[in-house]
């Protein structure tokens, strides 16, 4: 019998490694995001047709960033601090 969002059975439990459970939380993660996505972008024909103007689908349901949800502000402070790291690297010095 098969338990939870992931469908592991009490079996499965004794058999899968930290990694594959890490690998399995984060394609459901990422499933429900696209359902979420695909959810948002109903959303947003229903206000297009009411003729509305209708929110952006990123702040109906987040953006997905660095294997999570976030919000449009909080994804770009993350890749913000994504350049900030790759730039204080030195890897990208002689472009600058």
């Amino acid at each position: 019998m098969a338990l939870g969002p992931l469908g592991l059975s009490h079996e499965d439990l004794w058999h899968v490694t930290r990694g594959q459970l890490s690998d399995l939380i984060h394609a459901y993660n990422y499933k429900s995001y696209l359902a979420r996505r695909e959810r948002a972008e109903l959303a947003v024909f229903v206000a297009l047709y009411q003729g509305k103007k209708p929110p952006s689908i990123e702040k109906l349901c987040g953006e997905w960033e660095g294997g999570r949800v976030m919000t449009p502000e909080e994804a770009n402070r993350y890749r913000l601090e994504k350049i900030k790291e790759t730039a204080g690297d030195g890897k990208y010095d002689s472009a600058i």
